[in-house]
Order: structure tokens, then sequence, then C-alpha cells
């Protein structure tokens, strides 16, 4: 081990000294990765305003977290989802907030994931799951939901319970049993 340069035996306040990095080079790291991110989606054929929507949402994330993208959790995503909807944006938009971050995450998780493990010493997070993701139901609204009219559709089932009422008139005043039985086309009208 002595003819070893890279090994050598130091205490642990020595080794996070050494290993933790200021906030100067987390910010341009983490710029560093928005940038590899950026052109990964320029390798997957996404226009450039999809591209600058996509660092604009994850940006906006980013700020109002106030905190590296390696140390956002659960809390802080639903925190900010709470916020899109306090400002009233669609449905769709608060979604592709949440696709972004998602997006992100696994492009970390698949790439960077042991750089960020070797520089910071924790995993990349799982912010999503099936428990704080929202779907396309429209279970977050803020104002009252009115209930839809009630109406009586016109349907395949309202013309037949129509025929049976008049039916049970037409037997009601006398007529044969055989013709009120007989279906036909225009019936009872040819009758």
């Amino acid at each position: 081990m002595a003819d070893n340069p890279f090994l050598s035996i130091v205490s642990t306040a020595e080794a996070f000294e050494l290993t933790t990095p200021t906030r100067e080079e987390s910010l341009s790291y983490q710029a560093k990765l928005l940038g590899l991110w950026e052109q990964q989606q320029r390798v997957l054929g996404y226009t450039e305003a999809s591209i600058a929507n996509n660092s604009r949402n994850l940006d906006t994330f980013l700020t109002l977290s106030g905190k590296f993208i390696w140390e956002v959790t659960t809390y802080d995503v639903d925190r900010f989802y709470e916020q899109l909807v306090g400002r009233g944006l669609a449905y769709s938009t608060r979604r592709k907030y949440q696709s972004v971050i998602t997006t992100f995450l696994d492009s970390l998780r698949s790439r960077h994931a042991h750089d960020i493990w070797q520089r910071y010493r924790v995993a990349v997070p799982a912010v999503l799951d099936k428990f704080n993701r929202h779907t396309h139901r429209q279970d977050d609204r803020e104002d009252a939901v009115v209930p839809p009219a009630r109406r009586r559709p016109r349907t395949v089932l309202g013309r037949a319970q129509r025929r049976v009422s008049h039916r049970q008139k037409v037997c009601a005043s006398g007529t044969r049993l055989h013709v009120v039985s007989a279906p036909g086309p225009g019936w009872p009208e040819n009758q």
C-alpha cells in the first residue's frame, strides 16, 4: 500500500472535509448536470422551445425548493405541487412540471448516480411514486365542483320504456294480447 499514491489512511473528519464540495462547486456541478440533460433532450429530438420550457420548469422547482436536485424530498415536491394548485394552473401544466422533475431524476439515476454518490454520498432521490403522483384525475380542485344537471337522455332504453308504457295502455283498453305483443316496424302506429 505504501507504493500506491492513491490510497492513504485518513480520519472520518478529514475524509469528509476532503470530499464535501463547497456550495459554489455544487452549483457548478448542478449546472453541468442540467446542461448534459439539455444535450440529451436534443439527441432525443426535442425542439428548442420544449427544451427551454423543460429547463425553465425545472429551474422554477429548484428555486422554490431551495435545494440541490440530489437533496429534494417527497415533501418538497408535494409542497411545490400545492403551490401550483394555488396559482390556478391547468392540470396539464401541473403534470408537465411533474413530468420534467421525473425525467430529470431518471436521467440522473441512469447516467450520473455513481458520480453523485461519490461526491455527496447520497442516492438520487425517487420523489414521485404512485402515492403522490398526480394523474389525469381532477381531484386537486380548490373550488366546489357542481354536479352535472340531471337530464333524461333519449336513448334506446328510453324508447323501449315508452313502448312498454304504450303497450300497457293498449292492453288496458281491451286489445287482443297477440296484437300487443307483436313487435313490428312503427308499431303501434300501423295497428
